[in-house]
């Protein structure tokens, strides 16, 4: 035995194969098939740690040195990481040898596989059962204390853990399925997963939105039911249930309060599900029986005292279209304004930023004007400023000199960044409903520099670029976007007496 071995007795090992504890600098690393040993930080960290715990594999050669013939990479972290001794595994050289060696390290390498996904968070979910800190699974196994927490919301899931057994899905993936309970949902979201995993995030996000509508659909239902208001569906034009701002009062006066009606018999509500938070819009369910005269010729003028009439079918799908268009564009603006938080945290700008940031200085005055009149709100929260105050030019006080601070406080990468942010931001908080349907240069140029710095785009967005690109159209939100509003119609609105009924109420219309 060589000087650089220390035996251990109560080893218990085959016949013919040596145990000993070796310094790992004494061991003869020889050609390997793995050409590139790839000590990556994590693990580093587990070697510095707990040292090697699986023993490396060597020969004793003809003049009795140990030559390593398998775990390049944990004798190396060893010696990386200053290791006294790594155990071994010693056995005789046998010849020939160079054939025997290529087979051997190439079945060290190719039968060995990493834990899956959840096999990984199903240890966590036992770790924490032991009483071990979620922070303490994070420092003790090297991982990142968001992959611990996903882990063990997914541990903690029984459908998205079956999904994560089925198909081994990526971690972070897994964890938004565990969000949902229904298993349809699960099942689209594993399909997106597996196959389109660049829309996924979309995917979940409109799940997000449905679901969040429906409970405060469902919520507003049950609150209005505690006050005997009847919640029917929305009526058609050719119902005559009226809402109550369609309707004159007792003295003759436009629209009659909900506190005025709430005697009748006629009394009832339907949901809207407009921009915002679902809202009750009150009715009569029969305002002729009622002695409810009209403001209008019927239901369909919408308060305007002509008579619009139905939509057609061809008119009721074109509608049918722009409501499921602004529904995927909202949700895309969520998924589209949480990635450039993301982005924001970067060091760097990209190299090629410079070309968007020379363009917005000529082309985007506007926006930059109007972010500027509104205390560049968006860009703070993704740079993760406070809140600017009240007061001041445009109603606010104090946010240039926040955001000169932070880019005062940066080197020139990072502050180059923060400058592209805050273009990014403005044009953004320019972007609405109306955006999909009239894309214009800037939106353009902004959704390609996104998709080519990594954001994927949604598909009401790859639309939106494709549309514009198709049209050429070059104009500048300078000269058309601020006739642009957002389409607030209720997004259930489907005939023209429906959407009419909606301006009545003080919906703001992108005529369309």
């Amino acid at each position: 035995m060589s000087a650089a071995t220390q035996t251990t007795p109560t080893a218990t090992v085959a016949a013919g194969v040596e145990f000993a504890h070796v310094d790992p600098r004494a061991l003869i690393i020889e050609t390997n098939v793995r050409t590139v040993a790839d000590l990556d930080v994590d693990f580093l960290d587990s070697i510095r740690t707990h040292g090697v715990r699986t023993p490396v594999k060597a020969i004793r050669d003809a003049e009795g040195s140990l030559v390593l013939r398998a775990g390049q990479r944990r004798t190396l972290a060893a010696i990386e990481t200053d290791q006294a001794t790594v155990p071994v595994y010693i056995t005789e050289a046998a010849a020939p040898g160079e054939a025997e060696r290529i087979f051997e390290q190439m079945d060290e390498n190719d039968a060995r596989r990493a834990l899956t996904g959840h096999d990984r968070a199903s240890a966590f979910q036992q770790l924490t059962l032991l009483g071990v800190s979620a922070s303490q699974i994070a420092k003790r196994s090297h991982h990142t204390r968001v992959t611990v927490n996903d882990a063990l919301t997914v541990a903690a899931s029984p459908l998205a853990a079956a999904a994560l057994a089925k198909h081994n899905i990526p971690l972070d993936l897994a964890a938004v399925i565990a969000e949902f309970d229904d298993s349809a949902i699960v099942d689209d979201l594993t399909a997106y997963a597996l196959e389109e995993p660049e829309q996924f995030a979309h995917r979940a996000q409109r799940h997000r939105d449905d679901r969040d509508a429906q409970v405060a659909v469902d919520a507003l239902t049950a609150e209005l039911a505690t006050v005997g208001v009847v919640v029917v569906d929305r009526p058609s034009s050719e119902d005559q249930a009226t809402p109550l701002h369609s309707l004159r009062g007792a003295a003759g006066e436009y629209g009659i309060t909900a506190e005025a009606h709430a005697t009748c018999p006629g009394r009832a509500a339907f949901i809207s599900r407009g921009y915002g938070t679902p809202h009750a819009v009150d009715l009569c369910l029969d305002p002729k029986a009622h002695g409810h005269p009209s403001t209008h010729t019927s239901y369909a003028s919408g308060g305007s005292g002509i008579a619009t009439g139905p939509m057609t079918e061809e008119q009721k799908a074109d509608r049918r279209d722009v409501i499921q268009g602004n529904r995927n564009w909202r949700s895309a603006e969520k998924v589209r304004r949480a990635w450039l938080r993301t982005f924001a945290a970067r060091k760097t700008a990209p190299k090629d930023a410079a070309a968007l940031l020379a363009y917005a200085v000529t082309e985007c005055n506007t926006d930059l004007s109007h972010a500027a009149q509104n205390g560049h709100t968006l860009a703070r929260t993704a740079l993760g400023l406070d809140a600017a105050p009240r007061g001041g030019y445009g109603g606010f006080t104090g946010s240039q000199s926040t955001i000169t601070n932070a880019i005062d406080a940066a080197n020139p990468s990072r502050a180059q960044l923060i400058g592209l942010v805050i273009v990014l931001a403005a044009i953004e908080a320019r972007t609405g409903t109306h955006t999909w349907r009239n894309p214009d240069e800037n939106i353009a140029r902004y959704l390609r520099a996104l998709a080519s710095w990594g954001y994927n785009l949604s598909e009401v967005e790859q639309s939106t670029l494709d549309s514009h690109e198709g049209r050429n159209n070059t104009s500048t939100p300078d000269t058309a976007a601020d006739g642009g509003q957002d389409d607030d119609y209720d997004d259930d609105a489907i005939s023209g007496a429906e959407v009419a009924g909606e301006e009545a109420q003080g919906a703001n219309d992108a005529q369309e």
